[in-house]
């Protein structure tokens, strides 16, 4: 159901927060929908808006008047949406596309990009030409996928800078026009509520970050006449909107794919029995000796037999693993073959671990390293790891070191550490280069929320 924040004071819609203006643009009653379907066109025709699912991947992109594509396309698989910029080839309906990740550190952009031949349905730009039958079920909009932090990608010319951002649980895929500050795209409102397109114009000078936002549905089916503009709102957008935060995007990222591994290790380890006699032959083996399979939190299993642990494409958040381990004498050892989904990287992890008992519960000590090709990765050093996750999804107790984070996080990190008590929130160091040394700066993370706060 979407929520109205009927219970802030109002203080003036100027000054409204985006994320109340968010909520009560798009707020009313939760209702079945037809088929992800949506197009739309600009109040002067010259933008196509579209919004619609093809082979599984849900595109969500703009047709400017040189038929130029720009947007996002997202996955099933909750893997990090992608950027795309597109030209028309010969063929109708065939694209040339580049494809970028999410910037991560400066300079951001599309060199180097994945390049591709996309071709879209003939109808993809049309609206449908009637409604769904009346007899299949109508299906609203799925769950969105989670995400932690803001990404972000400028095209190559710098005339854009496109954002893919929560905003209380409403997802904004927006484009800006650097020129002039226009802002275009999608707003995906959540389950059951179909995606809004909004057209802005800036309000006052650019240090105030307001917009003048008009908010049009899909154009109905049968077609109709398409009307953009049915309602209209002032927002105001954080300062940082359309700016890469480096810091906060490196400890979320960072933060993200250390946690993913450190879920899967415990996922192993979980059903290994730990006692004053760990570490002592046939301990380990205790509650393995019959097969059990476990389901991975997001896809997947675990399997244990006897000594053996087998992961099948055991997903933690956007980290996917297949491989062997075992559990014998108390230690702890696998060998399996990752992919990070955000990052398209694929490398190889290899666990070292000895299982203790302390006085707070069962802990994992020792080293993960990680090894992509060409030898490039980073390595985990566990202290006292709670084998089992608290409450906030963390270990109650123990910290992770990750050291060499510069190889496979690109940007401004080159070590920190992860201190598990059990509570929501972590703290992460960034050691940032200031010649002829560094200057260190740290971030608080809330584990439920993804928020990662600056601290002073």
């Amino acid at each position: 159901m979407i929520r109205i924040a009927c219970a802030l004071p109002f203080r003036g819609r100027a000054s409204w927060p985006v994320w109340v203006v968010a909520l009560m643009l798009f707020a009313g009653p939760a209702h079945a929908v037809d088929p992800p379907r949506g197009v739309q066109f600009s109040p002067d025709g010259s933008l196509t808006f579209v919004n619609k699912d093809v082979s599984g991947q849900r595109f969500a992109i703009t047709r400017e008047a040189d038929e130029t594509l720009t947007g996002n396309v997202f996955f099933e698989d909750c893997r990090r949406p992608k950027f795309i910029v597109c030209s028309p080839a010969e063929i109708e309906n065939d694209f040339s596309c580049a494809v970028a990740t999410a910037c991560e550190a400066p300079p951001c952009g599309f060199e180097g990009a994945f390049l591709t031949e996309v071709t879209l349905p003939a109808d993809f730009f049309q609206v449908p030409t009637s409604a769904p039958d009346s007899e299949e079920e109508p299906k609203g909009e799925s769950e969105l996928c989670p995400t932690a932090s803001r990404a972000l990608q400028i095209s190559d010319d710098g005339a854009r800078v496109f954002v893919n951002k929560d905003v209380d649980g409403q997802r904004y895929a927006i484009a800006q026009f650097t020129a002039d500050r226009t802002i275009t795209g999608n707003v995906f409102v959540g389950p059951d509520v179909p995606p809004k397109f909004i057209v802005c114009d800036p309000l006052g000078e650019p240090d105030e970050h307001r917009w003048q936002c008009e908010v049009a549905d899909s154009c109905p089916a049968p077609p109709a006449e398409c009307t953009f503009g049915g309602f209209s709102a002032e927002v105001t957008l954080p300062a940082d909107f359309f700016v890469l935060d480096q810091e906060v995007t490196q400890a979320a990222n960072a933060f993200g794919a250390t946690d993913a591994l450190t879920s899967l290790i415990r996922i192993g380890v979980a059903p290994i029995p730990t006692g004053s006699g760990a570490g002592q032959a046939g301990t380990a083996r205790a509650g393995l000796t019959d097969a059990q399979t476990a389901s991975c939190p997001g896809g997947g299993t675990m399997e244990t037999s006897g000594d053996m642990i087998e992961y099948e494409d055991c997903r933690v958040g956007s980290v996917v693993c297949t491989g062997t381990g075992s559990a014998s004498g108390g230690a702890f050892t696998a060998q399996l073959s990752c992919v990070d989904l955000d990052r398209d990287r694929t490398f190889d992890l290899f666990t070292d671990l000895e299982l203790v008992s302390t006085s707070s519960g069962g802990a994992m000590i020792g080293i993960v390293d990680t090894e992509q090709s060409g030898g490039v990765g980073f390595g985990l050093e566990f202290d006292e790891v709670s084998i089992d996750p608290g409450a906030s999804g963390s270990g109650e107790f123990g910290t992770t070191f990750v050291g060499n984070v510069r190889s496979y996080f690109p940007g401004v990190f080159s070590d920190f550490s992860f201190p598990f008590d059990g509570s929501d929130t972590v703290i992460i160091t960034a050691f940032i280069p200031s010649p002829p040394g560094f200057t260190m700066k740290s971030f608080e993370l809330n584990l439920v929320t993804g928020e990662v706060v600056a601290l002073e």
